[in-house]
C-alpha cells in the first residue's frame, strides 16, 4: 500500500479552492469533507468550509481539524476507532468506552457520530440513539484503500435518496465492503451494493 502525502497548498490555491467549494456547496443536499489536510493548511479549514454548506455535512476527519468543526453542528462525523482515540486524547479499550466517546462528540455538536473498527461492529450514535451494525463478511480482501471514502459517499447517496440515517449507513457500509474486494478504489457496482446493504443487521441499544 503506497499513499503519497499531499503537497503544501499556497495561499492562492487555498483561496481558489475555498471559493469554488463555496459555490458548489450551495447546490447540493450533502457534502463530504474527507481526509487529512495538506501540510501548512490551518486546522480550521474544514470549519471555514462548513460555513458555506447549506445541506448535510459528512465529515471524515480526526484530531484538531475535527474538534474545530463540532460546534458548527456537522450532520455526521465518522472517525475510525483509532482516530476517535486521537481526537479525544485517550485510549478506548472497551465497547462502552467507544460509545461514550462517540456521544461525547455528539455533546460537542455533531448530530450523528459513526465509528468503524475494521471488520468489527460499526457504532452509530446521536444524543438519543445508539445503533450497532454488523458488517458482512468479505469473501476476498484485495485493497482497503478508499473504503472510508466509499462509506462516506454511500451515506451521502442514501441521505440524498431520502433514507433514514441507519439505512444510509447500511448502504455506505456495503459500498465500503464492495470496494475492499476491488483492486482499484471506488469501482463498485451499485446493484451489488444494494444487495449487500439489504443483508446488514442493525441493533438499537447500548452494549450489554
Amino acid at each position: 500500500e503506497l499513499v503519497e502525502n499531499a503537497a503544501p497548498l499556497s495561499e492562492s490555491e487555498l483561496r481558489a479552492f475555498s471559493g469554488a467549494f463555496a459555490q458548489e456547496a450551495q447546490a447540493v443536499g450533502s457534502v463530504v469533507l474527507s481526509g487529512s489536510l495538506p501540510p501548512g493548511t490551518p486546522v480550521t479549514l474544514y470549519r471555514e468550509l462548513l460555513a458555506s454548506v447549506q445541506g448535510r455535512a459528512i465529515l471524515d476527519a480526526r484530531g484538531p481539524e475535527l474538534i474545530a468543526t463540532l460546534d458548527c453542528g456537522p450532520f455526521l462525523v465518522k472517525p475510525n476507532r483509532e482516530e476517535l482515540e486521537a481526537t479525544l486524547g485517550r485510549r478506548i479499550t472497551a465497547t462502552e468506552e467507544l460509545v461514550a466517546g462517540l456521544q461525547e462528540v455528539n455533546q460537542r455538536g455533531a448530530q450523528w457520530a459513526l465509528a468503524t473498527q475494521g471488520p468489527g461492529a460499526v457504532w452509530l450514535t446521536s444524543l438519543e440513539t445508539v445503533v450497532s451494525l454488523t458488517p458482512a463478511a468479505i469473501a476476498r480482501l484485495r485493497n482497503p484503500i478508499g473504503c472510508g471514502d466509499c462509506l462516506a459517499a454511500g451515506i451521502a447517496v442514501g441521505l440524498d435518496r431520502g433514507w433514514d440515517v441507519v439505512d444510509a449507513v447500511r448502504y455506505g457500509m456495503a459500498a465500503a465492503a464492495e470496494n475492499a474486494q476491488m483492486l482499484l478504489p471506488a469501482r463498485v457496482d451499485p446493484g451489488a451494493v444494494t444487495v449487500r446493504a439489504a443483508k446488514l443487521r442493525a441493533e438499537t441499544g447500548r452494549p450489554s
